[in-house]
């Protein structure tokens, strides 16, 4: 059986389990928490990804930054 999260995207993004809030705190992996979650019945493109974290201005290493924030994402979820 899978992991089970309970989702919060009104007010700060935030991920539960089992009452207790995961620590996701850095401004920019909530944001891409609450880009999944606005999307959660799809794959999202990291191209999408990245308009939406940088509103269309992205930095030249956007795409690293981003496969970053994915990565310490999935470690907090996944040592939850």
């Amino acid at each position: 059986m899978g992991r089970v999260f309970d989702c919060r995207i009104l007010g700060p993004p935030d991920v539960l389990q089992a009452g207790e809030s995961l620590s996701i705190t850095a401004p920019r992996e909530r944001d891409l928490l609450a880009l999944l979650l606005l999307k959660a019945e799809r794959a999202v493109p990291a191209e999408e990804l990245i308009d939406g974290l940088w509103l269309n201005t992205p930095p030249p290493t956007a795409r690293t930054t981003l496969h970053n924030y994915i990565k310490r994402v999935r470690a907090v979820l996944y040592d939850a």
